[in-house]
């Protein structure tokens, strides 16, 4: 039987595993056809059932399972002693919740100004796409000017 810590480690060599080789494919450019299934309304469901592919969800499985088995074995623990399964001598564990409303409030405003930083970085985006159309705009009016009055080198208007 194998050890705990080299079952964890497997567990996590699986997951990088998984993610790397995500990482390796070729992601081509949207196509008319890719858009129309991207944005259909099954995409919901699509990427509900597809879920267990992402990287980011199977990055998450190795630190999720081992907080899983550990809360797991702890209630296990907690109902032998509360049904006499084991000698009562055998303190009942209880955890506090005051780190959980501590640290809360601190993890809000993380989560804000993550939030606050993408969109602003959004919003530069923007700005410089905006920037782009515009200075396009102005090359393509100047030649449409240009070529109303130059037409095979020879000057329109009456001149």
């Amino acid at each position: 039987m194998s050890s705990l810590p080299a079952i964890l480690r497997s567990i996590g060599s699986w997951a990088d595993a998984v993610k790397e080789g995500g990482v390796l494919k070729h992601r081509s450019l949207y196509t008319p056809e890719n858009w129309r299934v991207h944005r259909s309304s099954s995409r919901h469901l699509r990427h509900v059932l597809t879920s267990l592919s992402s990287r980011v969800i199977l990055s998450l499985v190795p630190p999720v399972s081992i907080f899983t088995s550990f809360a797991a074995v702890l209630s296990l623990y907690n109902s032998a002693v509360i049904y006499r399964w084991i000698p009562e001598f055998f303190p009942l564990m209880h955890a506090s919740s005051l780190p959980y409303q501590l640290t809360a409030p601190a993890l809000a405003l993380l989560l804000v100004f993550r939030t606050e930083a993408s969109y602003g970085r959004f919003v530069e985006g923007k700005k410089a796409w905006m920037s782009v159309v515009a200075t396009v705009s102005e090359m393509a009016g100047l030649l449409m000017s240009t070529m109303a009055t130059v037409r095979g080198g020879v000057v329109e208007g009456g001149q």
